[in-house]
């Protein structure tokens, strides 16, 4: 009897550490999808800028020919 408590037990001890790994990989996982939406965030605001610092580059060159 008292061996399959002790087999009982491990099968519950494993059984928590498969559960409490699988939490932390989840986790884990949750937060490299965060970092990976950031990093996106950032990439589309560089470009939106860079595309403004264009546009307004065009429009002086546009001008700069209009005074000439």
């Amino acid at each position: 009897m008292l061996k399959a408590n002790h087999k009982f037990v491990a099968s519950f001890a494993a059984m928590a550490l498969l559960v409490a790994l699988a939490v932390t990989a989840l986790f884990w996982s949750f937060s490299q999808m965060k970092q990976a939406a950031e990093a996106r965030e950032h990439t589309f605001v560089v470009i939106h800028s860079a595309n403004e610092l264009m546009t307004a580059l065009i429009d002086a060159e546009t001008g700069e020919r209009g005074y000439l």
